[in-house]
């Protein structure tokens, strides 16, 4: 094992973060974090599974901040599916 490394450093309050490897370069990392002014599942991206690029968050078409806890999964066919409280 290496030294523990953050994936993501910022002011906000990020955390409660799930990974999946999409392809063998590219891989997916959805978390909640308030940097937007309320809790909101925000994405990341990489190519190394070490340095994550910020995607911001995700539009799930809620009015008001309040999604929480995100868990992706990748489904055999490679699709994924994103649930969250």
């Amino acid at each position: 094992w290496s030294a523990p490394v953050a994936l993501l450093a910022s002011a906000a309050n990020e955390r409660h973060a799930s990974l999946v490897q999409t392809a063998a370069d590219a891989f997916v990392l959805v978390y909640l974090s308030n940097a937007t002014g309320g809790f909101r599942i925000h994405r990341a991206t990489s190519s190394d599974g070490s340095l994550f690029a910020p995607q911001g968050a995700l539009d799930l078409g809620w009015v008001s901040a309040g999604e929480i806890n995100p868990q992706l999964t990748r489904d055999p066919d490679g699709s994924l599916n994103l649930v969250y409280h």
